[in-house]
This record gives C-alpha cells, sequence and structure tokens, in this order.
C-alpha cells in the first residue's frame, strides 16, 4: 500500500517513518511538509493512505480532508490536537493518532486499514498482520469480553456496605428532602460489579 505523509515537522515525518519501517506491505512514497505540496504528490504518486497532521502552516489537515475530490484515500489523522477527532471522523478519517505515536496503537490502526482494504478476507488476507505485543493480560481481555468469574473487587464491595441515609425530619408538604440526616440501620442492596476497562 502507498504512503503519503503529510505534517510540517520534519523530526515527525522521520518519526512516523520508523514506526511504519516493521510494516512491509506500507511504502511510504513521498513526504509533504504543507498541502500545497501534499496536492501535487497526490496527484503524480496516487497514494493509496495518508499519514495527515492537524495543524499546518496555511490549511489544517481537516480542511485538507474535505476538499479532497473521490476517490479519497484512506486517512490517518496523527496530531498532537485531540480536538479534531470528532471533525476527523465525520470525514471519514480511518483513525486519530495522538503525538506521540505508540506503535501498538499504530499497529491496531494499520490491522483495521488492512480489514477495510481487503474486505471479507479475514484471516486469508494477502497482507501480513503487523506483529505486536498485547497491551492487555488475559485477564483483562476475559473480564473485557465479560468472561471473568472472579469475586467482586474490593471497590464494588465496599459499595455494597455503605450505609445509607435517610431524614429524621419528613416534611410532607415539600418534595425536598430536611437536611437533618442520620445513618440508616440497613446497607445499600449491592450493584452489579462493572467489567474493568
Amino acid at each position: 500500500m502507498k504512503a503519503l505523509l503529510i505534517d510540517d515537522e520534519r523530526l515527525a515525518r522521520n518519526e512516523l517513518r520508523r514506526l511504519l519501517a516493521v510494516a512491509p506491505d506500507i511504502t511510504i512514497v513521498g513526504e509533504a511538509g504543507h498541502t500545497v505540496q501534499a496536492r501535487e504528490l497526490m496527484a503524480t504518486l496516487n497514494p493509496d493512505l495518508l499519514f495527515l497532521d492537524v495543524q499546518m502552516p496555511g490549511e489544517t489537515g481537516v480542511e485538507f480532508l474535505a476538499t479532497l475530490e473521490p476517490p479519497v484515500p484512506h486517512v490517518i489523522f496523527t496530531t498532537a490536537y485531540d480536538e479534531f477527532a470528532v471533525k476527523a471522523f465525520e470525514l471519514n478519517a480511518l483513525d486519530y493518532l495522538l503525538k506521540p505515536v505508540d506503535p501498538a496503537r499504530l499497529a491496531l490502526t494499520l490491522d483495521k486499514l488492512r480489514d477495510r482494504a481487503n474486505p471479507g478476507a479475514g484471516a486469508a488476507s494477502p497482507l501480513p498482520r503487523a506483529s505486536r505485543p498485547s497491551t492487555r493480560s488475559s485477564s483483562a481481555r476475559a473480564t473485557a469480553a465479560g468472561l471473568s468469574k472472579s469475586a467482586p473487587s474490593a471497590s464494588s464491595k465496599a459499595r455494597a456496605t455503605t450505609p445509607a441515609f435517610t431524614s429524621t425530619t419528613p416534611n410532607p408538604s415539600s418534595s425536598v428532602p430536611s437536611t437533618r440526616w442520620k445513618r440508616a440501620s440497613t446497607p445499600r442492596p449491592s450493584s452489579a460489579p462493572t467489567a474493568a476497562r
């Protein structure tokens, strides 16, 4: 897959180039420091993928993407600004990575790209999956999948035994509870523990 790096910071482009070196199916065909240069390179290189910064001189990456005519390459934003993510996804960006780009997060994004580039190919995809270390333990994956049968956590036990409070001076003419409170003699019912994130 041919990729074009568009970022006004040379060091950021170099770092992204270094991170992408482990993905043999991604070939960096060019780099642009601003959107005018990017348009020129896109016309001659016809990339399949853009790694696009948001804040650049002249035109922002979001403005640039909004003006591209179909067919638009896959776009992965790489930026230090999280406030543009919603707009980027409204413009069908594949992903939005915050700088400094985490290698494991980039690997997940590249897997998403491979799935989108080869719909229905699944495990038989001709593009190899990036090897990456697992970012969660097996117990965290089991918990997230709802498979954990472990005992409730200490925090859920604390919630279950925290005493409730009741008013000592009810006011039948007001829907606002009284400000004088005492501890109730029975604990609140426990709520179901939530899965760890």
